[in-house]
């Protein structure tokens, strides 16, 4: 276990520093950075849940959950349970 997660079932983050971009920042020619955070736990192989969490000006935001190693079980329930108890994964952008 990551000493990172001591004391902690679940750590909560912002999946990416701004909302998703909009279709038009996608011109097929180049690669698109958006700022991640999911790469961390990438790294350390950590079980991360990225879940729907609104808008902002129509754009979509998310956020994520993460588990310790091996409590994928814990953290698809709280995924689950988040889910069942807000209306975002329902919810669709504006046209």
């Amino acid at each position: 276990m990551l000493q990172a997660m001591d004391g902690c079932d679940l750590v909560l983050t912002a999946t990416t520093l701004t909302p998703a971009l909009p279709f038009s920042a996608f011109d097929g020619e180049k690669a698109v950075w958006t700022p991640m955070r999911t790469i961390p736990f990438n790294l350390t192989g950590q079980p991360a849940l990225s879940l729907p969490a609104g808008f902002e000006n129509g754009l979509p935001l998310g956020m994520q959950l993460i588990a310790r190693i091996g409590d994928e079980d814990l953290l698809c329930a709280a995924g689950h349970a988040y889910e069942r108890a807000t209306d975002h994964s329902v919810q669709r952008p504006p046209l």
